[in-house]
């Protein structure tokens, strides 16, 4: 994959290439950014290509994301927060202040015209940038392009950034699938040892396929179904980097 790509410098460009084109005319290319401009311009979501680029139904992450951490957490950063479907899961499960963070414009104008409560920012995460606000959970899901590079050197600019962020007893869950061929869970020693000199603790959880977890509430019962089905199917699970101060 080529990461630079992914440079919030680079994601501006495109961002800005595909809101001067007409959406009708981007339905073979343009990833997240002509999904954005297709729904916010009118077309709806059906046929906007949007799932392949955002969970929409967000309701059972949330939950596994909440018996994870924990339900005091006041105050939420969803960092790359596309339209703002995790955003809203987020602040209704958790009964908590939530900012999405966004690098586009059409994600975050659909976003503030869709949801009520959170609050939205067009704002590209740069490595060593923090947030100017602080949280006690930080949640960045598929976000690029901290998640799906094998940089360690950025992986360690952008947590410099997000725990700068981070209250005092937050948490940093960093969300991707453990099939990604090029991504932060391949430098996990790595990143272990350079944060052990800060007091952070970083560990992996796997968390249960959606469908299971909507069908068997209950989380252990659940991830060990997940895990019998991955296992069998050799099909890869979410995961999610928990990171906090010890």
């Amino acid at each position: 994959m080529d990461e630079h790509w992914l440079s919030p410098k680079n994601l501006n460009e495109s961002q800005a290439k595909w809101r001067s084109t007409d959406p009708s005319s981007m339905r073979d290319g343009g990833g997240d950014f002509s999904s954005y401009a297709r729904v916010n311009r009118g077309e709806g979501l059906l046929g906007s290509g949007i799932e392949a680029h955002n969970l929409v139904n967000c309701a059972s992450r949330v939950r596994a994301y909440k018996h994870i951490v924990g339900s005091r957490r006041s105050k939420i950063a969803d960092v790359g927060c596309g339209l703002g479907f995790l955003s809203i899961a987020l602040m209704d499960i958790f009964a908590a202040r939530v900012d999405g963070y966004e690098v586009s414009l059409d994600a975050v104008e659909f976003a503030k015209s869709r949801w009520d409560g959170p609050c939205f920012y067009c704002q590209a995460i740069e490595p060593s940038v923090p947030l100017g606000r602080m949280y006690d959970l930080i949640v960045a899901q598929e976000f690029y392009p901290f998640t799906r590079s094998s940089d360690c050197n950025l992986h360690l600019g952008y947590l410099d950034a997000l725990l700068q962020s981070l209250s005092l007893n937050g948490v940093l869950l960093v969300g991707l699938s453990e099939g990604t061929k090029e991504s932060i869970l391949f430098n996990i020693e790595k990143l272990r040892n350079a944060l052990g000199s800060s007091h952070m603790e970083i560990s992996i959880r796997r968390i249960p396929f959606d469908k299971v977890y909507n069908a068997m509430p209950m989380y252990a019962v659940a991830n060990f179904v997940s895990q019998v089905i991955s296992f069998v199917l050799k099909k890869p699970r979410f995961c999610v980097l928990l990171i906090k101060r010890v």
